[in-house]
């Protein structure tokens, strides 16, 4: 409270200063006054620091849901997680810019779509005859991650970002992928 009871009084002396008749036709100098948060009179010292941005929030964990799901805000990827054999996330693309290569010759679907990884195991290009896209509820546009947002599911976390979708584990294994590309590690 006594900054601003200070802050106040000074304003009040700048504003009183000078003759109630002074008719002079000169224009007087504005008067400046700098205030800092730790001296309110104190025109040498720097000004308060900006704050620095507040810390992201951890994922939103489903582990506790059987088959969760999402898409990213322009509704090209979705994903779902199950865990079947252990944690596992399949992620599909509705738009490429190409094809990759590298299709198996035992792969008699379809190719280049289709990104997924387990816990303990690398991300991988997926041969797939059926797609996770438009799952009621899940990956039906209804339940989009937003960007710079992330989700956790049993030891696997999704990252939305405007440049694709990157899901990793605690192991350094994951994916990225995005309608230019799906890379794998």
């Amino acid at each position: 409270m006594a900054p601003f009871a200070c802050l106040f009084l000074l304003l009040g002396l700048v504003a009183g200063c000078g003759e109630a008749d002074d008719t002079s036709a000169e224009p007087r100098e504005p008067a400046t006054v700098t205030v800092s948060a730790d001296s309110p009179t104190s025109a040498s010292e720097p000004p308060p620091k900006t704050r620095a941005a507040a810390p992201k929030p951890a994922p939103v964990d489903l582990s506790r849901y059987d088959l969760p799901g999402f898409t990213t805000p322009s509704g090209n990827i979705g994903c779902q997680f199950d865990n079947n054999d252990g944690a596992h996330v399949r992620c599909d693309r509705l738009a490429m810019d190409s094809v990759p290569s590298g299709k198996p010759a035992d792969c008699d679907f379809d190719w280049g779509h289709s990104v997924e990884l387990s816990v303990g195991d690398r991300g991988a290009l997926a041969c797939t005859s059926d797609s996770v896209m438009g799952q009621q509820g899940e990956t039906d546009g209804t339940r989009a991650l937003p960007y710079d947002d992330s989700v956790r599911y049993r030891g696997i976390v999704c990252t939305s970002t405007t440049k694709g979708l990157r899901c990793r584990t605690s192991g350094g294994h994951g994916f990225l992928i995005s309608r230019a590309t799906i890379r794998v590690r």
